[in-house]
């Protein structure tokens, strides 16, 4: 009968710990989406020239009076979580803020500047790729630090409750086996 209980007890805790790892590496993987902001690396984007008068650019130069949005920013993340670290360039030549270009980091929008720019950031064909790095938060970040930390936490008692699932497993197989 010993022998039974012990069984039991053995695949109980092997299935509960089998359980809780897949459970805590899912727990992890979503506490990490919604604590850290994401890195857009090397994204790209064209300004295309069809010859309308809304271009971005066409063979003359800069049409500073358009912009372009580079990442769509709900409302909330306007003002508690703004795009940050922008890197624009053409692949060759890093542009540089105020001098290039004027961004709005709040709301995502880039706006060419014509005085300084010229042929360094206009290829003067049928497009215009321009590369961008930047950090922005996705649709699910906790935008609180105070909740950002708490949810931290979340991983920290989930391993909490995997140590106390496998004591109160294998305190009272080890006072049985004494007993025998």
């Amino acid at each position: 009968m010993a022998n039974k209980n012990l069984t039991g007890i053995i695949i109980v805790l092997f299935v509960g710990l089998i359980i809780t790892v897949v459970f805590i590496q899912s727990i992890g993987n979503t506490v990490q989406e919604v604590t850290n902001k994401v890195d857009a690396t090397n994204e790209e984007r064209e300004f295309v020239n069809d010859g309308s008068t809304t271009d971005f650019w066409n063979t003359t130069g800069v049409n500073a009076s358009q912009n372009a949005t580079f990442r769509s920013q709900a409302v909330w993340k306007q003002t508690k979580c703004v795009i940050e670290d922008l890197i624009v360039s053409n692949g060759s030549t890093i542009y540089v803020s105020a001098t290039h270009y004027d961004a709005d980091l709040a709301l995502g929008i880039i706006n060419w500047i014509e005085v300084g720019c010229g042929d360094d950031c206009i290829n003067h064909t049928a497009t215009n790729t321009t590369i961008m790095n930047y950090t922005y938060c996705n649709d699910n970040y906790v935008a609180d630090s105070s909740s950002r930390t708490f949810t931290n936490l979340i991983v920290l008692m989930a391993a909490i409750a995997i140590l106390v699932f496998a004591v109160v497993v294998i305190f009272p197989l080890m006072s049985n086996r004494k007993g025998a």
